[in-house]
């Protein structure tokens, strides 16, 4: 954690504080009296066990003398000269910056924390994810996907946005593919991922690094192209498509494993408040808090700003992911598997529930029912979808662009008559 200083602002000097964790705001309370006269953070609307609920998370508040602001939403600093916090080390600058250097830490961050997401738990991912696309919790998604759109085993695969390989390892394993490319932004996931190929004693799998938002590949190259979550992380929706479009051969097909909720993960306020009802009457036992240890309490939506510094590629464009893939493939298979509540609530606290316990499990199934039925009568929609898609032989027409040929149209034959 460290300050910035910023003079000759109307209200006089201020200072924005980069916080990284709950502790560091609770140690930052401790030592702000005595040396500014002042909370750093305001009773309303802020509560800082709210507002910095994530280890490891970059968000800034900003604090003028005499008054506390919440600052969740104030990210522009001009020209700061660094100053140290009294009690707390200065946060040394990171040597990379990037999409990738994020991705670096992440892939580095997993190796020793595996359980963090709802789909890390083997319950949730066989019976809530795998159940639902292949009819079977023990047969992978992509064979079942293939199963479904009718894919033969053994063609020539791409994968981008791979990560550490490991669904692309375990559909070798069960011979989906004869050879894959595997495309990532992480130099750091390509070498787990060349690892474990080779631990594994797998031939025919290459690993390249990759920009997904500027990247070519060969033409009628590959029978599948295969995106695992990673669709969601890329800004030039169309332009990548387009490319994946023409590197697919004839009768090639798109799998893609996707989140296509909200924007920047701006959720709404019913499925936050739906997350917050549930894990009020989730025992305590099952909130405790991977990041903090401390009790979860709600799902916090962290403003645009946040992820703009802490990874401005998360769901950047994944509200326009269908309609873009629907103007050049024909979808012929897609299963929504929900996680519009699930994501958000067992997100850190998957952990404390054990696969192996009826209790527990039957109660991961109940949140399930639960989300279901919210999702069922149309409260709320899915987050995620599992999506086989085959290139159409000519793009479907921009909707935009055709509402405004026929606005002129109509306006000319208006001023004709």
């Amino acid at each position: 954690m460290r300050s910035l200083v910023e003079p000759g602002t109307p209200d006089g000097p201020f200072t924005v504080l980069y916080v990284h964790s709950y502790e560091a705001c609770r140690l930052l309370e401790q030592t702000w009296p005595a040396t500014r006269g002042t909370s750093p953070f305001s009773t309303s609307p802020t509560d800082p066990s709210r507002a910095y609920p994530r280890g490891g998370s970059i968000v800034k508040a900003m604090v003028s003398p005499g008054r506390a602001c919440d600052a969740r939403f104030l990210y522009q600093v001009n020209a700061p000269t660094e100053t140290d916090i009294p009690g707390v080390e200065p946060e040394p600058k990171p040597v990379r910056t990037g999409v990738s250097a994020t991705w670096d830490e992440i892939a580095t961050r997993r190796t020793v924390e595996h359980v963090q997401g709802w789909l890390d738990s083997p319950l949730v991912f066989g019976e809530l994810f795998q159940a639902r696309i292949s009819g079977d919790p023990h047969l992978h998604w992509l064979e079942g996907l293939m199963a479904r759109a009718g894919i033969p085993k053994g063609g020539r695969w791409a994968s981008l946005g791979c990560g550490a390989a490991g669904q692309e390892i375990t559909a070798a394993q069960r011979g989906l593919f004869s050879t894959l490319a595997a495309f990532d932004a992480s130099t750091t996931s390509l070498e787990l991922a060349r690892r474990a190929a080779s631990e594994a004693g797998l031939t025919g799998l290459h690993f390249e690094t990759i920009d997904l938002d500027h990247f070519t590949l060969p033409p009628a190259a590959f029978d599948v192209v295969v995106m695992n979550m990673a669709l969601h992380h890329v800004r030039e929706l169309r332009p990548a498509l387009e490319t994946i479009r023409t590197a697919l051969a004839p009768g090639g097909a798109l799998l893609l494993n996707e989140f296509v909720g909200p924007r920047q993960f701006q959720f709404s306020d019913t499925q936050l408040r739906a997350v917050r009802t549930l894990l009020g009457a989730l025992p305590e036992r099952y909130r405790i808090d991977l990041t903090n240890k401390r009790l979860k309490q709600e799902y916090v939506r962290m403003p645009v700003e946040h992820w703009n510094v802490a990874d401005p590629s998360e769901a950047i464009r994944s509200d326009l992911i269908l309609s873009e893939v629907e103007r050049l493939f024909e979808i012929v298979v897609r299963v929504d598997y929900g996680g519009t509540v699930l994501n958000l609530l067992l997100e850190h606290i998957i952990h404390n529930f054990d696969p192996g316990h009826e209790g527990d499990a039957a109660l991961i199934r109940l949140l399930s029912a639960t989300e279901g039925l919210l999702i069922d009568s149309g409260v709320l929609t899915s987050d995620f979808t599992a999506i086989v898609a085959r290139p159409r032989s000519q793009p479907l027409a921009d909707s935009r662009r055709s509402w405004r040929l026929l606005r002129t149209l109509r306006e000319r034959l208006g001023r004709r008559a």
